[in-house]
């Protein structure tokens, strides 16, 4: 099930033009999912390659052979890079391949702050960035009560909630209804996959192994913690 992100519409906007495009958040908030809707959607007559970098021979080959990644690459249109944040160098050789082709990069990553070091200094110029955060109230409404989302939304501007009252937008029904949800928003979050899970034992599951497998090595990456020890006691 794909839920319409609101940063869709702003990357969308960006397709047509020269920089590369890249769309950075916490893991697991949906990145992957945006890249792959927009490439089937919005680039159907276009040469597109999406690309990986878990998957450790494409990491290898960009790492250690970046001509041969060009050659692999060279005839796509647009080129997706997935998962950047793992590559050494990547700044220098994404400025490279920028540089040499006329292919329209556009890259996700999950470690923000790091990535944006890496990369932001050798693309100055030639990169945009944009975040993907976990849903938001709006996208979760949308994802659960679709009649409620499309009523909140006519009667708020430019997708800001800061502009709504509820107190005077609509009747104690559908204000109730709004709390309700809301409530149900803020206990267990926006991540993708907790909403779209069906039991709230299912939902607090979800969170564990994304604070497990996802979150916490995040953190470890980012901070140079060398043992679990360490990451535990922060």
């Amino acid at each position: 099930m794909y839920i319409e992100r609101k940063l869709e519409k702003e990357l969308i906007k960006y397709l047509d033009r020269r920089e590369a495009l890249a769309a950075m958040g916490p893991s697991q908030s949906g990145k992957t999912t945006l890249l792959k809707k927009i490439a089937e959607d919005k680039l159907k007559n276009k040469k597109v390659k999406y690309i990986t970098f878990e998957k450790r021979a494409d990491l290898k080959l960009f790492e250690n052979s970046i001509e041969d990644f060009k050659d692999l690459i060279v005839d796509y249109d647009f080129v997706f890079i997935d998962e950047f944040q793992y590559v050494k160098d990547c700044g220098q050789k994404l400025k490279y391949l920028y540089d040499e082709t006329d292919i329209k990069f556009i890259i996700s990553g999950s470690a923000s702050l790091e990535l944006k070091y890496k990369v932001g200094k050798y693309m100055a110029g030639r990169m945009i960035d944009f975040n993907l955060w976990q849903f938001s109230f709006l996208e979760y409404l949308d994802s659960q009560n679709s009649e409620l989302h499309s009523l909140l939304q006519k009667r708020i501007k430019i997708d800001n909630l800061l502009n709504f009252d509820i107190e005077t937008g609509f009747g104690e029904e559908i204000n109730n209804r709004l709390t309700r949800e809301l409530e149900k928003f803020v206990v267990h979050g926006g991540y993708p996959a907790v909403v779209l899970s069906q039991t709230i034992e299912e939902k607090e599951k979800t969170l564990e192994n994304i604070l497990d497998k996802f979150l916490l090595k995040d953190i470890k990456s980012l901070l140079e913690l060398v043992t679990e020890d360490e990451l535990m006691r922060l």
